[in-house]
């Protein structure tokens, strides 16, 4: 049996609360089948639009300037 292996990831998601789209980075299991597993508490209340392999340098998302606009 091998052992659990854990890779970082940036997922980009969305609360179900608001439309603002955030990212955070994780680590997170990888399955024998190279997918990956995200558990429930990470997804309980967000919209998982994208998983990205490591650290994501995101510099611009959807809605960034109209909510500057806005503070």
């Amino acid at each position: 049996m091998q052992g659990q292996v854990f890779s970082k990831f940036t997922v980009v998601y969305s609360c179900e609360s608001s439309f603002q789209v955030r990212h955070e980075v994780i680590e997170l299991e990888v399955k024998g089948d190279n997918r990956v597993e995200i558990p429930d508490s990470f997804k309980e209340g967000r919209i998982i639009m994208m998983v990205c392999a490591g650290d994501v340098s995101v510099l611009n998302r959807l809605g960034d300037r109209a909510f500057e606009l806005v503070d």
